[in-house]
């Protein structure tokens, strides 16, 4: 639902402005099913280190590319592994995993994270919004998911992979089991996703003046918490006491 250059453009902004606003100015920070590392290559070149874990071999493949290509071959680690039983020693400053609605047990995935991460740091992390699926589902006219879901809170995607959805009282009940204090849950900046006529997004993504207005839209919806259920991943920042 409105996946699209508009809608990349705002996540993608958005995402970084968050994600840079927690980082350390120092230190070692764990992309956890980091795959493709579209988040790892600019949190290298703030001056920090990275190791990538990641279940799938193709995806670390692909990732050793793109590494190469930026020559940031020392300041990034590969690792194969599941994120459910984090096999690695070291602790880390920072910690981030985004849309693991993939994971079938997400409180055990946080509790992962949050057991290799230092104290008094930071981790983010993100998953399916349970309302904003069910949106999408009754947008597609499939009223029969829409509420298949809501009672399973899970569903098959378009690749036949379960996905879990959650709820920002969820999300905030996960962290406070494994000992980390949530800072924000926010919606990630997606209202632009309810924009439905293709060509007035066409437009919006085309004028560089409303794009930016969109942008502060986006931005002051953030910052108000009732509103990261319209998200369709709503990002947790949470704090390891």
């Amino acid at each position: 639902m409105g996946w699209d250059e508009l809608y990349n453009y705002i996540i993608d902004k958005i995402e970084w402005h968050y994600i840079e606003t927690y980082l350390p100015s120092k230190g070692l920070v764990l992309d956890a099913a980091g795959g493709i590392p579209r988040l790892a290559i600019p949190i290298t070149k703030k001056g920090l280190k990275v190791i990538i874990i990641d279940i799938s071999k193709r995806m670390l493949k692909i990732a050793k590319e793109k590494i190469r290509k930026h020559g940031l071959e020392n300041r990034v680690t590969l690792k194969q592994g599941d994120i459910h039983g984090i096999d690695c020693p070291d602790h880390f400053d920072f910690a981030l995993t985004q849309g693991i609605e993939y994971c079938p047990n997400l409180e055990k995935v946080v509790g992962e994270l949050a057991r290799v991460l230092k104290p008094n740091c930071y981790l983010e992390f993100s998953a399916d919004s349970l309302f904003f699926v069910i949106w999408a589902f009754l947008n597609q006219k499939n009223i029969e998911e829409a509420l298949k879901t809501l009672n399973e809170r899970k569903y098959l995607d378009e690749g036949n992979v379960w996905c879990w959805v959650y709820t920002s009282s969820q999300l905030r009940e996960i962290c406070k089991k494994n000992n980390l204090k949530v800072e924000r849950i926010i919606s990630g900046g997606e209202i632009c996703a309810y924009i439905k006529d293709p060509q007035y997004r066409r437009a919006i993504f085309q004028d560089k003046r409303q794009l930016e207005k969109l942008l502060e839209i986006e931005m002051k919806l953030c910052e108000i918490e009732d509103t990261a259920i319209l998200g369709s991943h709503p990002l947790v920042i949470a704090k390891k006491q």
